[in-house]
């Protein structure tokens, strides 16, 4: 397989102003070290020619190598996510930039009101940006030309004024630091007990007592990030879902804040509408989709790029496919189908590849459920196509048990005793088995084995049976077999019952609806 040096070309054709933007923002440092994406941006960057066996050997001692690919792909992604925010930004310093050349040609000519009218100007639309470094320089030429004017306290307004920055810029240095802390557990893959005690740390450090312990806008928005990658982290989507609200009503009551970095924004409505749907939050999250489809109109101008509007488009086809598998309205599906067929098949080279294998595999696992088995194959047969298998094999498996499922329900039986056995070695490989997992392979060759043998119906019927006691007899959650990525146990029931895996997901929908309906009605008492 040819190496891809995607990740390589990206980071050598940045520009100076590029780099520091991403080393600021986007591929930070710890308080105790590098990250391991920085780690992995700075040594691609030393490279002449991209030679990842050499990166290899560099990090060889490190746990995270063994998902080099994965870590290659979450670098990538980042960058282009940051490159993204970037030009967002760099209008408005565009504008701050112009005007304190203004202030210096005005200073030169010893126009000193003038001067001072502009800086305030200035200092007013950095503050409001929260471009902290502008508002420094700024402060530096007030002190020059206060010399010159007639108000003498305005110097020492000025050195107070500093002295406030830096507390604030502080305050949001470490919030910085706490987020990293809280996003690398996130990714950690070794150690549960570990996790939960780093996060424990993080929670409990004196600036997450409270959003209001943020000096600033962006402080406050990562005090909400942090809390909201906690408790996503540990399985808790309620808690996860006030920090996304709070977050997002932070940002839409700063206007300006909200325009200048709308990919932000973007973001945030896509996991508020992720999270909304696993919760059974149907309505709303429809209201979210709504709200999402709207925003190029609403925001035209943020959206006046042709990359911004295909990567809107694709997002919101995957948190719609996303909804669909809560759902099971086997219309969206079909409808939905051709539309992705028109607007990114073929043309998956224009957006992030782990966006589209997530779209993919979504509309695979749908028409499983709309009973469009050679549709479902087709999209993982998709997948495939642009899927490097060492990236997020969580979602290769899922793709991979979705295929065999389908090839399951057209009786190919031959070719899924072979599917099996793939899904088995590759997960093997990657880490994802477990003893719970081993009877689950077992129950999948026996029914298979007693279709290409033609044994009884009663005595398939009693297997697929077991297979669903044992099932719902353990906890799969963040497996790729749960009720929000495949859901194993529905497909088995369909057999059991002998309905459609659709009524069972409707009837499912129902009964969760009926029980949060009584927190509902409490709480709006």
């Amino acid at each position: 397989m040819a190496v891809n040096t995607s990740l390589f070309e990206l980071i050598k054709s940045l520009d100076s102003g590029e780099l520091r933007y991403l080393r600021l923002y986007s591929v930070k440092y710890h308080r105790k070290g590098k990250s391991n994406a920085q780690k992995l941006f700075d040594a691609v960057l030393q490279q002449e020619e991209y030679d990842e066996k050499a990166l290899k050997e560099k990090f060889k001692g490190e746990k995270w190598v063994k998902h080099f690919a994965s870590e290659k792909k979450h670098l990538f992604d980042t960058i282009v996510r940051g490159l993204a925010d970037y030009e967002q930004v760099n209008a408005k310093k565009d504008d701050i930039l112009t005007l304190l050349v203004r202030v210096e040609v005005l200073y030169k000519k010893r126009l000193y009101p003038a001067c001072a009218k502009l800086i305030k100007k200035g200092k007013k639309l950095a503050l409001d940006y929260e471009y902290f470094e502008y508002v420094f320089h700024l402060n530096h030429l007030q002190s020059r030309i206060s010399l010159y004017l007639p108000d003498s306290s305005s110097r020492v307004d000025t050195l107070k004024e500093h002295r406030r920055l830096i507390k604030v810029l502080d305050n949001l240095n470490e919030y910085q630091i706490l987020y990293e802390m809280a996003y690398d557990l996130h990714l950690e893959q070794e150690s549960l007990d570990r996790v939960r005690v780093g996060l424990k740390a993080v929670m409990s450090h004196p600036l997450m007592q409270g959003v209001e312990q943020g000096l600033s806008y962006s402080a406050k928005k990562l005090y909400y990030s942090i809390a909201m990658i906690n408790y996503w982290t540990l399985n808790q989507r309620e808690q996860s879902y006030e920090f996304v609200i709070a977050s997002i009503e932070l940002t839409e009551a700063h206007e300006m804040m909200l325009r200048s970095r709308i990919y932000n924004y973007v973001s945030s409505l896509t996991n508020l509408a992720y999270l909304q749907a696993d919760l059974y939050k149907i309505d709303d999250c429809e209201q979210t989709l709504e709200k999402y489809r709207a925003l190029p109109t609403k925001y035209e101008s943020e959206f006046k790029d042709s990359q911004s509007l295909i990567m809107h488009k694709l997002r919101g086809f995957t948190v719609e496919a996303n909804l669909c598998k809560r759902t099971a309205d086997i219309d969206k599906i079909l409808a939905l189908i051709p539309a992705v067929r028109a607007e990114v098949l073929d043309k998956e080279s224009n957006f992030i590849t782990v966006e589209v294998m997530q779209l993919y595999c979504d509309l695979s696992y749908n028409c499983l459920v709309a009973e469009r088995q050679s549709i479902a194959i087709d999209w993982y047969n998709q997948i495939n196509k642009i899927m490097d298998e060492d990236v997020l094999p969580g979602l290769n498996a899922q793709s991979q048990l979705v295929n065999l499922l389908a090839h399951y329900d057209l009786g190919n039986h031959d070719h899924v005793l072979y599917l099996i056995h793939a899904l088995r070695r590759y997960m093997s490989r990657c880490g994802m088995i477990t003893e719970q997992w081993q009877p689950v392979f077992r129950y999948l060759v026996e029914l298979n084995q007693a279709k290409v043998h033609n044994h009884p119906k009663a005595n398939s019927d009693s297997l697929l049976r077991q297979f669903l006691d044992y099932l719902e007899a353990n906890d799969w959650d963040n497996e790729i077999i749960d009720e929000h990525s495949v859901n194993l146990a529905v497909w088995l029931r369909s057999k059991v019952q002998g309905e459609k895996m659709a009524d069972i997901l409707h009837r499912n929908l129902e009964q969760e609806l009926q029980i949060r309906e009584p927190k509902v009605s409490s709480s709006a008492s």
